[in-house]
């Protein structure tokens, strides 16, 4: 078989090879990537319909504040009236309604306010108090019906708004100076 194949033309078996090639099926082309005619159908219809219909912006307008009206004067039956003015760096004294099984009982948690955030409904305050050498930070939301009372024992003089440093400040560090009233 070998003498054969020495004997065979190079261009014999270039011609086998091209016929063989001719006589198997051809291969599709690649599909375009893309949108569809029926998408694109779609999209011209949208379109359309848009150019059809004007939208009144102030009666979209309109809309969104009655909806925003509805939510705020839901929210508004919640909110307490009786909280003091106080901000960051005051200490405050929090009377927490506290449930134990079938007892309750009132906790006074007194500390400095370190954080006051969000707003309406959803305001929390941070307070921090050390407890021994501990330091102890709690979140209570403003307007909980378990909030008996808060009562501002000293007002800070604070030029920030979140005054988180205090964490790594224990002693003398932790001091925030009294607002002067004069």
């Amino acid at each position: 078989m070998a003498d054969e194949a020495e004997k065979r033309d190079p261009e014999e078996i270039a011609e086998e090879k091209s016929a063989e090639i001719k006589a198997e099926p051809e291969k599709a082309a690649p599909k375009k990537r893309g949108r569809t005619k029926k998408a694109k159908k779609a999209t011209e219809a949208k379109k359309e319909k848009k150019e059809e219909q004007p939208i009144d912006k102030e009666i979209l307008q309109k809309k969104q504040i009655e909806k925003l009206n509805k939510v705020v004067l839901f929210n508004r039956k919640y909110l307490k009236n009786d909280i003091p003015v106080f901000k960051a760096g005051d200490t405050l004294r929090i009377h927490y309604l506290i449930v134990e099984g079938d007892k309750t009982r009132i906790q006074v948690f007194e500390g400095v306010c370190i954080a006051r955030k969000h707003g309406g409904l959803n305001e929390t305050i941070k307070v921090r108090k050390m407890s021994g050498s501990v330091g102890v930070e709690r979140t209570f939301f403003l307007h909980s019906k378990r909030i008996e009372k808060i009562e501002v024992k000293k007002v800070g003089h604070i030029r920030r708004a979140k005054i988180y440093f205090l964490r790594g400040r224990t002693g003398k560090a932790a001091r925030i100076r009294e607002m002067s009233l004069h």
